[in-house]
């Protein structure tokens, strides 16, 4: 009943909970549809601008090779061109394309050439001359070579006067490039690159095409390199070439960024690098360069994130409120009428009751209160009584619970010494008892000199059976805290325990900086770490033995820790090397009767502590036991 009256009441909550929940779903997804839907149509535009983009400069670079096949084509089909042809003839190009810088005639000049060619175009230019350019842009005459390669017409004139003669075989970059347009009869593109004029340092690129004696391409590489008659070459400013491109970028909101992707040492032809949104290859004569187009801040607030999405998320927000509170008010105020009715007809009822009660409850107040009066005062000794029968079973509980845990740890030691008397202690007995008949059988065969090997090894049994027996008695004492509690020098006394098991001086201890002074221990604490001692010593493959004692503080215990450089021990035998009589080696190899550890762990067990190892095969191991502070004698 009070569950349903709790959701009854609780109902014009719900109701305008889901109302505003189902609501704002409906709203979320008709918004982020719309937002995809925009989304979309406006990435399908910006794709559509940059590729236009791409295709503009893609165009402006065609033209500027168109440009120099129609020079190719002119020379090709002209035998000897007079500098007059060439500057009427490329006048048509420089009137109506400003990214052009010059186009240019580079005839070969073979060395025994050289004088007569000199004096020739000294006829139509001043003084010519072949020349090359220095280290500091500096001009001076060029050196006696098989060939030369000078700017021999160069168009427009004026400003470029300097680059007439200019030897372009003088730079071995540029005289590669040469070679290679040569060699494959392509037009080839350079990387920025300029031949003078320091201001405009790698801002140019150069397109050269070949031009052989025949007008026609040699069928083979000898043919091409023989009958080469020079080069026509053009100068391309980067910045007038995409000039306009730019504008277009920036107008639709696009920062420009172009790339050489065959450069070798300025890839940057324009803009600054950014992290690019769309990217386009464009093709040049033996180049590609690479087109980063990446939108603004502005752009992409507008692509990714349109207005109208934060609107339609938020008439949705509202929406959603004016319909959960309308839902709310009429499921509450249909809810408060009903309940008024109930309770009206509810009030009527019991008024009626009420008074009817009242006089027949009076007149059996009196008499109850006597009794109650009575029963009070028993209930007070019954309570009393109660409470103290409750101490005594509590404490008879405490007591059965302590006796039956005594009695478990009673029962399972007494498992395993069963075991031990079954198995551990009959093996002794039985080499003995064998070694004893052999000895008989010698003896009445009077074949003594095997004898004295048998006797040691019965002594030898027997003193393995002395000590699994003192090691018994040790574990049965365990766990009876008779002893008393001393305060001692805790390294003193770890020492002193070192010093007596050490085999030689060639092991060494040390402590850590942290290690406690003085602690309060009894015997058993001794027999820990005599006995974890006597494992690192007896198990070392070392010559030179280290332990090194570690110890940390806890609220009510210390950690402490012995580290060895010994051998170690594999983590599969990290459980079985704290049960009794367990060795990893056999007992012929190593001295001992497995109980060391058990004894630790029981040991460190009785005062509320734990035993554990870390350690791996070859990197010495690492065992961690607690010791409680507050220890005081009973």
């Amino acid at each position: 009943m009070q569950a349903v009256s709790w959701l009854s009441k609780n109902k014009p909550v719900y109701l305008g909970l889901l109302s505003f929940v189902l609501s704002s779903a409906i709203s979320l997804e008709f918004s982020t549809n719309l937002k995809n839907e925009i989304v979309s149509t406006n990435q399908n535009a910006v794709i559509a601008k940059t590729e236009k983009i791409a295709d503009f400069l893609q165009e402006a670079i065609k033209r500027s090779v168109i440009d120099i096949l129609t020079l190719q084509a002119f020379y090709n089909s002209h035998k000897d061109i007079s500098y007059p042809q060439f500057k009427q003839f490329t006048q048509l190009f420089l009137n109506d394309i400003n990214y052009i810088k010059t186009l240019e005639w580079i005839p070969k000049v073979e060395h025994k050439d050289r004088k007569d060619f000199e004096i020739q175009q000294t006829n139509t230019f001043n003084q010519f001359q072949i020349k090359k350019a220095t280290a500091n842009n500096r001009l001076e005459i060029s050196e006696a070579k098989t060939n030369y390669y000078p700017i021999n017409y160069i168009q427009p004139l004026a400003g470029n006067e300097d680059m007439l003669g200019l030897d372009l075989s003088a730079d071995r970059i540029q005289l590669e490039t040469l070679e290679f347009a040569r060699d494959t009869a392509e037009i080839t593109t350079t990387e920025q690159i300029n031949l003078l004029d320091e201001k405009d340092a790698l801002h140019n690129f150069l397109m050269i095409a070949p031009i052989y004696h025949t007008g026609m391409i040699p069928t083979s590489l000898a043919l091409r390199r023989a009958e080469l008659k020079g080069f026509v070459l053009g100068s391309f400013k980067i910045a007038n070439l995409i000039n306009r491109v730019n504008e277009q970028a920036l107008n639709d909101g696009f920062l420009m960024t172009l790339l050489d992707l065959d450069a070798l040492t300025q890839p940057l032809l324009f803009g600054q690098r950014h992290k690019a949104d769309y990217l386009f290859d464009l093709q040049l004569p033996q180049r590609t360069w690479q087109l980063e187009l990446t939108m603004s801040d502005e752009l992409r607030q507008k692509t990714l994130a349109p207005p109208l999405y934060h609107w339609a998320l938020f008439c949705g927000f509202i929406i959603s409120t004016l319909l959960a509170l309308s839902a709310y008010a009429l499921t509450r105020i249909t809810q408060d009428s009903r309940q008024l009715k109930t309770l009206n007809s509810k009030i009527k009822g019991h008024n009626q009751n009420l008074e009817a009660k009242v006089d027949e409850r009076t007149q059996s107040l009196a008499i109850k209160n006597e009794e109650l009066n009575k029963n009070v005062t028993q209930l007070t000794q019954s309570r009393e009584a109660l409470n103290k029968l409750m101490l005594e079973l509590k404490q008879q509980k405490e007591q059965a619970e302590s006796k039956s845990l005594e009695l478990a740890r009673s029962n399972k030691e007494l498992d395993e010494f069963a075991y031990v008397a079954s198995h551990d202690l009959k093996a002794p007995l039985r080499g003995i008892d064998q070694l004893a008949s052999w000895v008989i059988e010698d003896l009445e065969a009077n074949e003594l000199t095997e004898i004295p090997e048998h006797l040691t090894a019965i002594r030898q049994r027997i003193s393995r059976l002395e000590r699994l027996l003192v090691d018994l008695f040790k574990y049965s004492k365990v766990g009876r805290h008779e002893e008393k509690v001393s305060q001692v020098d805790v390294q003193k006394l770890i020492k002193d325990v070192f010093i007596l098991n050490a085999p030689s001086t060639q092991c060494s201890l040390s402590f850590s900086d942290n290690f406690p002074y003085k602690i309060n221990v009894t015997a058993q604490f001794e027999l820990i770490i005599r006995n974890l001692i006597g494992n690192a010593v007896k198990h070392a493959d070392k010559e030179e033995l280290h332990i090194e004692f570690d110890c940390s503080e806890q609220n009510n215990a210390y950690t402490f820790s012995i580290r060895d450089n010994g051998p170690g021990i594999d983590p599969k035998h990290f459980e079985q090397i704290f049960e009794m009589f367990k060795t990893l080696k056999p007992r012929d190899k190593v001295e001992g009767s497995g109980m060391g550890l058990a004894l630790i762990k029981k040991v460190v067990n009785s005062y509320g502590g734990k035993v554990f190892v870390e350690s791996s095969l070859g990197q010495g191991s690492t065992f961690y036991f607690n010791w409680p502070k507050n220890l005081h004698n009973k």
